[in-house]
C-alpha cells in the first residue's frame, strides 16, 4: 500500500473526532474496526468521521462504517461522515449517495448531520452499548 492509513483522535467540544488519512481497504480493516470502535463506545455525544484526507476507499470500508452506524444508533449516538472525493465516488457508484448524509465541510459539531435512518434497523435502535464492531 502507497499510503498506509493512519487514525487520530482529535474530539472537539461537543464531538467525538475520528481523523482517517490514507487507503481504507482490507488490509487496514482491523485497524480501521478498532478506531471506530473505540469512538463509538461510550460515546454520550456525536461522533464525526473525518474522511476527508482518505486516497482510497472501497467496500471494505463501507462496511466498517454500516457497522458502526448500527453501534452508533443502538447507541442514541449520532455519526457523521465527512467523505473525500473518493468516499463520495463510492457512494455514488453503489447507487447509496442518497442513503447516506455525506456533509462536505463541518466548521463545528452542531453542523454535524446524521446518517440517514434507511441504513438503520429496527433491531439496532435498542440502548446496549457495543462491546466491539463486528470484524470484517
Amino acid at each position: 500500500m502507497q499510503d498506509q492509513a493512519r487514525f487520530r483522535r482529535d474530539d472537539q467540544p461537543g464531538a467525538r473526532w475520528l481523523i482517517v488519512e490514507g487507503e481504507i481497504d482490507l488490509g487496514v480493516a482491523n485497524d480501521f474496526i478498532d478506531a471506530m470502535t473505540e469512538l463509538v463506545r461510550g460515546a454520550i455525544q456525536p461522533v464525526v468521521v473525518d474522511l476527508s484526507r482518505v486516497t482510497f476507499f472501497n467496500s471494505t470500508g463501507l462496511k466498517v462504517l454500516k457497522a458502526a452506524a448500527k453501534d452508533a444508533d443502538a447507541a442514541s449516538v449520532r455519526l457523521t461522515i465527512r467523505p473525500s472525493d473518493a468516499v463520495r465516488r463510492l457512494f455514488t457508484v453503489l447507487g447509496m449517495g442518497d442513503a447516506w448524509d455525506l456533509t462536505p465541510g463541518l466548521a463545528a459539531a452542531g453542523e454535524c448531520r446524521p446518517l440517514h435512518a434507511s441504513e438503520r434497523t429496527a433491531t439496532h435502535r435498542s440502548r446496549a452499548r457495543p462491546s466491539k464492531l463486528s470484524r470484517v
